[in-house]
This record gives C-alpha cells, sequence and structure tokens, in this order.
C-alpha cells in the first residue's frame, strides 16, 4: 500500500449516517487511524425541492444520527451543502439525458464528480490524505503497470466497482475502501457485535434525490414540462397508437405501453428526433453490438488492438463476453459473444478482466 494511504496520516471518512460508513469509521478507528466525518448534502437546491417538507423531515433525521455517530465514536462529523453544485452535474445532465431518449444512471457521474470529486477535494482541502468510503470494491496499487487498480469488492451480491468505473488515478490514489474485502453479514454483525446498530439510518435503494421513485413527475417538474405525445410504432415502422412522452419510457420495458395485444409488448428503441417510441416481442429486445463513448481507462492504458473481455451493461447485470475494438479515440465498438438483453442507451458498459475493472464507458448506441 502506498504511503499516501499511511494509517499515521489523517482520514476522511465519507459519513451517510449508514451501516456501511459507520463500520468504515470503526474499522479504521480500531487501526489506529486519526479520523474525522465528512457528510455532504446533496439533492434538489430547496428552491426547486418538489417537498420540501419531507426533505427538511429526513434531513433533520440524518442530521441526529450524525450527532449521535460523532457522540459514539468521539469523533467530528463535518457538513457541507452541495446541492446547487449537485444540481448543476448531475440533476440537469440526468433530465436532459432521459428527454433525448437515454436512461441515465446518476450514481456514475456522482460518483466521479460529487463524492470522489468535490467531497474529496474538500476532504483534502481540511487537512486529510485521504476519503475512506463504504463501498464494497477494492484498489491496489500495481508496481508493473504503475497504476492504481479498481477490482471488484468480495462480496459479489454487493460489489460495487461497476459504479467507480469513472475514477481517475488521481482520484483513486487518495481512496481507501476498508469494506472491499468484506461480506455485507459481517458488516451488520461487526455494528451488532459495537452496540451500535440503533444508531444508524436505513438504507435506500432508489435514487437519493427521487425517494418517491417517481421519475417522470420528478422530470416534468425539473424540466418544466407537460406530456409530449408521439407515435408508437413495431419494427417496421407501422403506427399502433400514441405514447405520452419518450421520457416516460426505457428499452425493455413492459407496462405502460396500453397497446391491446395477445403477447406482452417490450420498449425496443426510442428515437427523439422523430419523438417515436418501438415497441416489439421479448425476443426483439436482445441485441450483440454496442458503441460505448466517453472511454474512461481505470486499471489499464488505452488498448491499442481488440481485445477479449467480459462487459457489465448494467448494475445487476452478469457481466458477459464479448470483444472490444476502439472505433475512435474516445469510442469503442463492444460485440457481445451471445446476444444481451435489453441494452439501453444512457447505461455504461463496464469491462472486465475477472475482478479487475479495466475501463468503460457510456452506451450512446446500439447496433442491431
Amino acid at each position: 500500500m502506498s504511503t499516501k494511504k499511511s494509517s499515521k496520516q489523517p482520514v476522511a471518512i465519507a459519513m451517510s449516517g449508514g451501516v456501511d460508513s459507520l463500520t468504515t469509521a470503526l474499522l479504521l478507528k480500531q487501526q489506529g487511524v486519526d479520523i474525522w466525518g465528512i457528510h455532504i448534502i446533496v439533492g434538489v437546491p430547496p428552491e426547486k425541492e418538489r417537498h420540501p417538507d419531507s426533505f427538511s423531515l429526513e434531513l433533520e433525521k440524518t442530521r441526529k444520527v450524525l450527532k449521535k455517530i460523532e457522540q459514539s465514536l468521539e469523533i467530528e462529523i463535518k457538513i457541507v451543502d452541495l446541492r446547487d453544485v449537485f444540481y448543476k452535474l448531475i440533476i440537469k445532465p440526468f433530465v436532459n439525458l432521459y428527454l433525448q431518449g437515454f436512461t441515465p444512471n446518476p450514481c456514475i457521474p456522482c460518483n466521479a464528480k460529487i463524492k470522489f470529486g468535490m467531497l474529496l477535494h474538500k476532504s483534502l482541502e481540511l487537512g486529510a490524505k485521504a476519503l475512506a468510503t463504504g463501498h464494497y470494491a477494492r484498489v491496489k496499487w500495481d508496481a508493473v503497470t504503475e497504476r492504481w487498480q479498481l477490482l471488484r469488492g468480495a462480496d459479489r451480491g454487493k460489489e460495487q466497482s461497476y459504479f467507480l468505473y469513472q475514477l481517475t488515478q488521481e482520484q483513486l490514489k487518495h481512496v481507501i475502501f476498508p469494506l472491499g474485502e468484506k461480506f455485507k453479514r459481517e458488516v451488520y454483525e461487526y455494528v451488532e457485535k459495537k452496540k451500535l446498530s440503533g444508531i444508524i439510518s436505513r438504507e435506500s435503494h432508489e435514487i437519493c434525490f427521487i425517494p418517491d421513485n417517481d421519475y417522470r413527475g420528478f422530470i416534468k417538474k425539473m424540466a418544466k414540462i407537460e406530456d409530449i405525445p408521439g407515435e408508437m410504432i413495431d419494427k417496421n415502422g407501422t403506427v399502433l397508437g400514441k405514447h405520452r412522452g419518450i421520457f416516460r419510457y426505457t428499452i425493455g420495458q413492459r407496462r405502460g405501453i396500453g397497446i391491446p395485444s395477445s403477447e406482452p409488448y417490450y420498449v425496443i428503441g426510442i428515437y427523439p428526433k422523430t419523438n417515436r417510441v418501438e415497441i416489439g416481442r421479448k425476443e426483439d429486445l436482445y441485441g450483440r453490438k454496442l458503441v460505448a463513448s466517453n472511454l474512461n481507462w481505470v486499471s489499464i492504458a488505452p488498448p491499442c488492438s481488440p481485445f477479449k473481455a467480459s462487459v457489465q451493461i448494467r448494475y445487476r447485470h452478469r457481466a458477459a463476453a464479448a470483444t472490444i475494438e476502439l472505433i475512435e479515440e474516445n469510442k469503442a465498438l463492444i460485440e457481445f459473444k451471445k446476444p444481451q438483453k435489453a441494452i439501453t442507451p444512457g447505461q455504461f458498459a463496464v469491462i472486465y478482466d475477472d475482478d479487475l475493472l479495466l475501463g468503460g464507458g457510456q452506451i450512446t448506441e446500439v447496433i442491431r
């Protein structure tokens, strides 16, 4: 491990109030590391908040949890409000991409620009030498390639390396993932043993800035738009009916199509230029080729020739064998050995060699 991550130097802990960040702090403190916490407030700026009373209530709950953690661990937790910059860097692009027919995953740019961007920068500015988080992933220095390498966490059911593929070498140099070798059940057991399980916040599985999971309502509010009807077509271009706005649909969607049929229809294409949504049968969802753009190479230098690896096209997707070929400096053609279901523009294709995360890019085109 690099001396830049020495246990003798102060480390900031990204504190959410949940079990993972609490365990991260406990483990490092147990090792004798000088730690302090930092919590960021993210989401919609107050003047744009759809449910201001609800947000204020949740924020107050979080503050109380953080105060209990401060007292129990005898550490200071600094609170930084990043809602304005979060809106600019994460929410606005998220809304714009939906309006363009993509289905974005905001957690990936949030990690790169907010958690390991603004938060890491603030932590270093305040005197920390590294930022530790509760991510289930691993990072190590490779002396041969002279690069920081990012690897899957030991707990395959919880591992989160997929969300971290946009991190740079400079960012990886300053991060610590104490839970990388841990399993989630161990984390719960550890906190129980410390008799601290009663002070943590419950885990949330929704996008943090859309707690009610109403994507469509959120997009309409942020973009200040109403429904924008258009044609719903089959793969031959035949008009089958009307839709209420392309931002209401994603590839693979079955519910809410509203076209009577003896067999279920699925969304298989979204075309913002013509404001059309294409629907088809389940077998029409499968494809073998995609184009990934805005590439970031993490554990390796940019490759010079085509190579074989495993590619994961969304968080819960099982990485599948594929060939990756650079077609432009920042763009790759990825061809799977076997057809994959619901390859979705806006999501991210992340490339692995077993546990080692090589790099990835955003899916901008699906080639049928």
